[in-house]
């Protein structure tokens, strides 16, 4: 092909094998120019003569500066200028104009169009004159889920946020798929499918319902007697049931055998969405009893709110009691009375990993602060303390998981855990129990009595499968308890390695570890090996 010589491109001939050929490739020049600033660059005409495609081409003035002003009175109301927008380049114009568009998209308007005109009668400024058509807004219809006994309507509209007669937004049902994703309740096929009719959205999610609910066993080997070198073998039962009944409900029956003659049992229970609002009822009843001292008794109560996806806010009110069951043992226990104490606090929790099962990125959180009264009998063992009656006690702890993707199967877990337990006159039996598998790995389940710690740990997982992944951890941090002849603080450090794998049976888990630091003997005679299974349905 060969240029014309009206046109004022500066530009080379090519070649082309027809003349559609030759009118695309113009095409593509013409865009060039007009990104560079030559808006008005175009073709006015192909002919051809012999074989050759003659163009007659213009390209017309550059401006330097760009103006975008609304083009009515409509336009004003939906695209708020501070002032007139100044852009520079063709790709800054389409840029604001695609964000224009996505805002109206997002405030359910899926049908809004975005029309420039330009005026071409300055020789430096170009002005844009924005007309919008916002056209129809969209209400969502109805929206449901496949399998309908997966989630009820109601948990569903909560859950996702998408409800009937609200306005449709694109944001809006991201949001409700990553959110579905993250309760473990179904795993969707695909995304979600939309219905238009008129001005109304039917919106239909096609899922497989998902095991959210749990069995798991772990098994523990510790040396029973340092002398004998006799092995315990002690043991944790926990039963989660999580939405049975389609209604997000949830039933968690927890039970450990610690050491010796030790043993605690824990039942939570939660009922959200009652009556169709965000509102819901939780409980829960802890029993720990440490040979035959003494028992720990807490009772809690209360309601809580929905903020969306998995996340709760929680007010409760607690009855904690500490009583003896040998007064052989006070003495020993440093002197430490029967107790009651009655409070309220609030709880945090939130969900937002990107897997349930397999977690890459992402973050969990679990945070509760309560302050209440305590009480002592009017004995001769609280004056032997030196107690008085009734004092101030405030409890707050954290539990934050973090992880961090690296690659595209690896990811770093970061979690930090915090627990502060404050009284003018801390008893050893309200002591917080710290070590095991769960919270500080290389020392006995639940050995350490602490009024305060802070553990922060790192867990590097190299995935190998959906449920199954390498892992290499080290836990450490100070811990410390302020109670009657009893302060003390130190710091402590576990680490290890272990494997999770996932079989058709259910998930397996190997953790080896050892501790350092406090009064436990150091040295592999000392490291913990800890079986884990878990089974979900």
């Amino acid at each position: 092909m060969q240029p014309s010589p009206l046109s004022q491109w500066p530009t080379k001939g090519f070649f082309a094998s027809d003349s559609a050929q030759a009118a695309q490739k113009l095409h593509q020049k013409a865009q060039k120019w007009q990104k560079r600033g030559f808006l008005l660059a175009g073709v006015d005409s192909l002919h051809v003569q012999g074989d050759s495609i003659w163009a007659h081409t213009y390209l017309g003035p550059q401006w330097e500066h760009w103006r975008v002003v609304p083009g009515d009175s409509l336009t004003a109301v939906w695209i708020k200028f501070s002032q007139s927008l100044r852009l520079k380049k063709h790709e800054q114009l389409t840029l604001w104009k695609r964000q224009q568009l996505n805002q109206l998209l997002d405030l359910g308007y899926p049908a809004a169009k975005l029309n420039l005109q330009t005026d071409t009668n300055l020789t430096d400024t170009l002005v844009f004159y924005a007309f919008m058509q916002p056209g129809p807004q969209v209400f969502i219809d109805s929206v449901n889920l496949s399998p309908k006994e997966a989630l009820r309507p109601n948990p569903l509209y909560r859950i996702t946020g998408l409800r009937p007669g609200n306005p449709y937004r694109s944001s809006d049902l991201l949001k409700a798929q990553a959110k579905l994703k993250q309760t473990g309740f179904v795993q969707l096929k695909g995304p979600a499918e939309l219905r238009w009719q008129k001005q109304k959205l039917r919106i239909g999610f096609s899922a497989e319902k998902n095991r959210p609910s749990s069995f798991t066993g772990i098994l523990g080997l510790m040396p029973a007697n340092d002398q004998t070198g006799e092995l315990l073998l002690t043991g944790e039962l926990d039963l989660r049931l999580r939405n049975l009944l389609g209604y997000a409900e949830r039933l968690q029956i927890h039970w450990q055998r610690l050491q010796v003659a030790t043993q605690q049992l824990e039942i939570q229970m939660a009922t959200p969405f009652l009556f169709g609002t965000g509102f819901g009822l939780e409980g829960n009843l802890s029993f720990f009893r440490i040979d035959t001292a003494f028992y720990q008794l807490n009772l809690r109560g209360g309601f809580s709110y929905h903020l969306g996806g998995d996340d709760f806010l929680s007010a409760f009110i607690q009855y904690d009691e500490a009583r003896q069951l040998s007064n052989s043992q006070v003495t020993q226990l440093n002197n430490s009375p029967d107790a009651t104490a009655l409070g309220f606090g609030l709880q945090l929790r939130l969900n937002h990993l990107n897997d349930p099962v397999t977690p890459r990125r992402g973050y969990q959180l679990l945070s509760r602060w309560s302050t209440g009264t305590r009480s002592l009998p009017s004995d001769s063992l609280a004056q032997l303390v030196g107690s008085r009656q009734q004092t101030l006690q405030t409890e707050a702890s954290l539990d934050l998981h973090y992880f961090w993707p690296i690659g595209k199967r690896m990811t770093l877990l970061t979690r930090a855990q915090g627990f502060w337990l404050y009284n003018p006159q801390l008893l050893l039996n309200q002591s917080h129990r710290l070590g095991g598998l769960h919270s500080l790995r290389g020392f006995d389940e639940r050995s350490l009595f602490v009024s305060w710690y802070g553990i922060g740990s790192l867990e590097y997982r190299f995935i190998l499968e959906q449920g199954s992944w390498l892992l290499l951890f080290v836990d450490g941090g100070p811990q410390g308890r302020e109670a009657l002849q009893a302060t003390s603080a130190q710091w402590l450090l576990g680490t290890g390695a272990g494997m999770v794998f996932q079989t058709a049976a259910g998930q397996f888990a190997v953790h080896y570890a050892l501790g350092f630091g406090g009064q436990q003997a150091e040295g592999f005679n000392r490291s913990k090996l800890h079986f884990g299974y878990l089974a979900r349905f």
